[in-house]
């Protein structure tokens, strides 16, 4: 029975890690985007109030910024949890989610494309669905107060 588990953990790491590293580098190039995207959106904001008509409205193009990499950070947070869930056969519908996250590539990350493809064929395999059911089921979730309360 433990032959079948690690090659099911061999076959299913790969994709897995790939995922968080990928999720892990868009994550830090979103955040530092946002960051900078919010300070210029400011300093727009604070230098606009003696400008034209047209220049406003110029700027307003400028607040979708801060909402798209807001949302690009949140995918590429997602395909990390993912990649996090395969490496501990949890969650097998997140897991599932996250890959097809994955597959939209942002920020010409078109790597995370075939990653989440491979991480999806992997996870449509009932051998590896079963491990995701089995681990579910061997550790099913605590109850606090019961832990608490437990001498």
């Amino acid at each position: 029975m433990r032959i079948g588990i690690n090659r099911v953990e061999a076959r299913i790491q790969w994709p897995a890690v790939f995922l968080i590293a990928i999720g892990g580098f868009g994550l830090t190039v979103s955040s530092w985007g946002f960051l900078f995207s919010c300070i210029g959106l400011i300093n727009g904001l604070i230098w606009s109030s003696n400008q034209s008509v047209a220049h406003q409205e110029h700027l307003a193009v400028f607040w979708s910024g801060p909402f798209l990499l807001f949302a690009v950070g949140l995918q590429h947070g997602l395909m990390m949890l993912a990649g996090q869930y395969i490496l501990e056969r949890r969650h097998y519908r997140a897991a599932v989610a996250g890959c097809i996250l994955a597959v939209f590539p942002s920020f010409c990350l078109c790597l995370s494309t075939p990653v989440g493809i491979w991480a999806l064929l992997l996870l449509s395999d009932d051998q590896v669905k079963s491990e995701f059911d089995r681990s579910d089921q061997e550790d099913p979730p605590k109850d606090v107060f019961r832990v608490l309360t437990t001498p």
